[in-house]
């Protein structure tokens, strides 16, 4: 995944988890079951993606956004090797927010959707420096 998407999609995981929109400081958000930092990443995906000297770090956005990012990453390389096709941002959002699990509530549904309108939202209004986005990203 090119770095230009990996932003966009981060950005959008931090609005849709948290509301945050920049300059926020709702780095030290935590959710009703535990979830740390702007992206709302579980105990146990931070320990497994962070490094053991920086766990007590998600409320630092350098850190949290890192692993967030490998988080992600590692999540869209799996359904890639699944599927052979790169996840659109429906999607994505589902890897994120619900891993592995089966069917969606219809509030997951519109969650999913509505990350799927931000990231579109977001590409025609960034500047990808040329990197190639990939077609399919907002289609579901």
């Amino acid at each position: 995944m090119n770095a230009a998407l990996l932003a966009v999609y981060l950005s959008c995981i931090a609005e849709v988890e948290t509301g945050h929109l920049p300059p926020s400081r709702r780095d030290r958000t935590v959710g009703s079951a535990g979830e740390v930092s702007r992206y709302q990443m579980t105990w146990e995906v931070w320990k497994a993606f962070c490094p053991p000297m920086m766990l007590a770090a998600h409320a630092n956005v350098h850190q949290a956004t890192l692993v967030a990012g490998n988080v992600l990453e590692a999540r869209c390389k799996d359904h890639l090797n699944r599927t052979g096709m790169p996840p659109t941002a429906f999607e994505v959002y589902r890897l994120w927010h619900r891993p592995g699990r089966g069917k969606l509530t219809k509030a997951e549904r519109e969650r999913c959707q509505r990350f799927a309108n931000l990231v579109q939202s977001k590409l025609q209004s960034t500047d990808t420096r040329g990197q190639k986005i990939p077609s399919n990203v907002a289609r579901r």
